[in-house]
């Protein structure tokens, strides 16, 4: 299996001064694999060695950096959006050496800041620091915690990796399952309070920082996330509207500048359609790409009128015939790369990625972070156990069930208290639901390039936070803005129906036969309605869980099969050999919809074979 991304940092940070000889050469071994070129940086003695790996695959800004006097060396993995306005925050005497690269700018930071250096960084990154003058290393992630850390607390000290599999197999830990990681991962769709399925092991939260020195060592965040709510918030459409278009005037060339976007991923919603108002498509044509089993679906269709509209070149990238037969292997690479925390029904994304040109590197996308312009509130605060939950043996249901409530209840007290509900909602979906849902997904997609969106970009954040709730809603100022910056993007409807300037007669008509193929898709994949019927079988379905749903009852029922009527799956005592039997049969047989349960039920099992059972890390 590839590793889960082109750069893997690993560290230890410990006040014991001996290294384990066992673990040495386990780092040795793991370090050697083919392909792979290493940086580490340690002193004399803990309490920090840090080891970077350059795998074959996507290069991002990985770097390294020393002081001109060797008292301070850093490595960083990752890419800064914002290193010029770093750059100018920074004495002119300074900044000739921080030009070099991205690790030398965080490091002229920190020689002027201290551990307040990471205060305006705006980016995805890992950073590890070693301070032989202070006798102090330092661990610290992104604001948002998109560039994933994990840590574990060992005998021999704390260890951190960008990947949890690396933790597992270099340090030999035994792999037991987290009961409140499962809990969350059932009732959640993912693991919630940092929590992983993996005992012992956890995920860094935002704007993690650690430190550590001479018999101390401290846990904290370089960033106050709730300085962000506003008391004072712009109710007026128009100031909104105009402020939101100078933002994106200075946010969007950070992503689509020379060096960053090589390519474009275009849809027929308003996400991709408000990046594309904002970038000068004459000046930097980026290519476009779009991806479905169809390519007559309303997606592909939109997608190619607003490329030509745009003037740039439009692919499809289609999932075919072989994506079925790759299927059990593209979901075991999924839940691998993803450390349990993806879904088998990621595994599509690998086969689109694979059919990505090797020179791009970074796609521009609205797939991250645009819930927060649509102000979508979290499912994770309304807790239903109706889900997976029947299916699990009398004993585990009771205890996982019972914990899946105190998470929810930890987590609505540690973003509830004294925020408004919206306020709350989007601090959870920044805080938590990037390192739960998003993480998995964007760990699986950077094996083959790195995701970039503006819509979680420090400023843009900053904007939603100072704007009035009911602005946040729905398309309002997505709509507004398009339609403002290109009225004739606006004027092509959307896969929902939804026009910003609907002009013709022509124009409206087909809104409106939009809108109906849409409301009809909706009732042909509807969980609601009758299996037996067969409606999901229209040329309406969309890709994504719905697809799977027919799928599951089709090409890939031999699959579902095979893995979860297995002996070794039934036998482990966690689920009810009856009911998953007897979920399998209904939704095979159509005689009810058990897509959701059984995709849950596909991934968990899978992904205890790949690191309970051991099979991924021999």
């Amino acid at each position: 299996m590839r590793e889960a991304f082109s750069r893997l940092l690993f560290a230890q940070l410990t006040d014991a001064g001996a290294a384990d000889s066992a673990l040495a050469a386990r780092l040795a071994a793991w370090a050697a694999v083919p392909g792979r070129q290493r940086r580490e940086l340690s002193g004399e003695l803990p309490p920090l060695r840090a080891i970077l790996d350059a795998a074959a695959g996507v290069a991002t800004e990985s770097l390294a950096a020393e002081s001109p006097d060797g008292s301070v060396s850093l490595l960083m993995d990752g890419f800064l959006l914002n290193g010029d306005e770093l750059l100018a925050d920074l004495p002119e005497a300074a900044r000739a050496g921080a030009r070099r690269s991205p690790a030398a700018l965080l490091l002229a930071l920190y020689q002027e800041r201290g551990e307040a250096f990471l205060a305006r960084t705006n980016g995805w990154f890992a950073v590890a620091l070693h301070d032989r003058r202070r006798g102090r290393a330092l661990l610290a992630g992104d604001r948002f915690g998109f560039y994933p850390l994990y840590a574990c607390t060992t005998p021999l000290g704390r260890f951190a990796a960008t990947d949890a599999h690396s933790l597992l197999r270099v340090l030999d830990l035994p792999v037991e399952t987290d009961r409140d990681g499962l809990a969350g991962y059932l009732a959640f769709e993912g693991a919630l309070e940092g929590r992983t399925l993996f005992a012992g092991i956890r995920r860094l939260g935002a704007a993690a920082l650690w430190s550590a020195g001479a018999g101390d060592f401290a846990e904290r965040s370089w960033f106050d996330f709730r300085s962000l709510v506003r008391e004072a918030l712009t109710e007026d459409p128009a100031e909104a509207l105009a402020r939101a278009e100078a933002l994106f005037d200075r946010v969007m060339p950070r992503y689509t500048a020379a060096g960053r976007a090589d390519v474009f991923s275009l849809t027929g919603g308003w996400d991709s359609r408000l990046m594309a108002s904002f970038h000068d498509w004459r000046a930097r044509p980026l290519p476009a790409h779009t991806y479905g089993m169809n390519p007559r679906s309303l997606d592909a269709v939109l997608a190619r009128r607003l490329a030509r509209r745009l003037g740039i070149p439009a692919d499809f990238l289609r999932i075919d015939a072989g994506f079925f037969a790759r299927f059990p292997a593209l979901a075991r690479e999924a839940l691998y790369l993803s450390d349990g925390q993806g879904d088998a029904t990621n595994a599509h994304i690998l086969h689109v990625l694979d059919q990505v040109p090797a020179e791009h590197r970074f796609v521009l996308t609205g797939k991250y972070g645009s819930q927060t312009f649509r102000g979508i509130a979290s499912h994770a605060f309304a807790f239903n156990q109706m889900g997976i939950f029947p299916l699990l043996a009398p004993g585990p249901r009771e205890d996982l069930a019972a914990r899946a409530r105190g998470c929810l209840e930890r987590a609505r007290a540690a973003f509830g208290a004294g925020l408004r509900e919206a306020d709350r909602d989007l601090l959870f979906l920044l805080l938590e639901e990037c390192r739960r849902v998003w993480g998995g997904n964007l760990a699986i997609e950077r094996s083959h390039i790195w995701p970039l969106t503006p819509y979680v970009d420090n400023d843009v954040i900053d904007f939603m936070f100072a704007t009035a709730p009911g602005l946040r809603r729905g398309s309002v100022l997505q709509k507004a803005l398009v339609s403002r910056r290109r009225p004739d993007l606006a004027g092509v409807p959307t896969n929902r129906g939804e026009t910003g300037r609907p002009g013709h007669p022509a124009s409206r008509l087909e809104a409106a036969v939009f809108r109906a193929r849409f409301l009809a898709d909706l009732v042909a994949n509807s969980r609601r309605f009758p299996p037996r019927l067969r409606l999901d079988r229209l040329p309406l379905a969309r890709l994504g869980t719905t697809q799977y749903r027919t799928w599951f009852r089709g090409e890939l029922a031999g699959t579902l099969k095979e893995v979860l009527l297995d002996p070794r799956s039934l036998g482990r005592g966690l689920f009810d050999r009856r009911e998953v039997e007897r979920a399998v049969t209904e939704h095979v047989t159509r005689r009810a919809d058990r897509s959701n349960e059984l995709r849950k039920l596909l991934s968990l099992e899978i992904t205890q074979r790949l690191f309970m059972d051991g099979e991924a890390l021999r």
